[in-house]
């Protein structure tokens, strides 16, 4: 178990980059001042002593004296940035509520599908585990419409269903 002593002995957290540094040299391929972490997954990882552990959930132990709970959601959802005012804690589904538009998407938006049986575009939208219809349209736009509105009725993040940000 790591704590906030622990981590803030050997690391240095800068809330606005979102970087940890080296305090402590543990090991000779590791200098003090060096951005600690690698990418695993998009994610930046790090080893504390013999625990491997995402910097986003570091960021709130050092900031908070404790491990999140629940998720720990990437508000922009570039798993790189872990600056303090990009990271929230949510629960799985409000994890959920914050998505990038699938690869696969049709129409450009989320939960809205060509269906081509009826020529016609049919729009949809998942809640806590329960998919719920919102209906046909003749035309793309009102189809978008109807999501959007059920976007902000089900408490969807703004972000949501917004392609993934580029990494610089």
């Amino acid at each position: 178990m790591i704590t906030q002593e622990r981590l803030k002995e050997l690391l240095h957290y800068n809330q606005e980059t979102g970087h940890f540094t080296r305090l402590v040299q543990t090991s000779n391929s590791v200098k003090i001042g060096d951005i600690a972490g690698s990418l695993s997954l998009g994610y930046v990882e790090m080893r504390v002593d013999t625990f491997r552990v995402k910097a986003h959930r570091l960021a709130f132990l050092y900031m908070n004296g404790e491990m999140p709970k629940n998720h720990v959601d990437h508000i922009d959802r570039n798993r790189e940035n872990n600056s303090w005012r990009n990271l929230r804690q949510v629960t799985r589904g409000e994890n959920q509520k914050n998505l990038p538009l699938r690869k696969d998407s049709t129409s450009g938006f989320t939960g809205v599908y060509w269906f081509k049986r009826d020529s016609n575009w049919q729009v949809q939208i998942c809640v806590d585990g329960e998919r719920i219809s919102l209906g046909y349209f003749k035309e793309k736009s009102e189809a978008i419409e109807a999501r959007k509105k059920a976007n902000i009725k089900y408490g969807f993040h703004p972000n949501h269903g917004q392609s993934y940000p580029t990494v610089a």
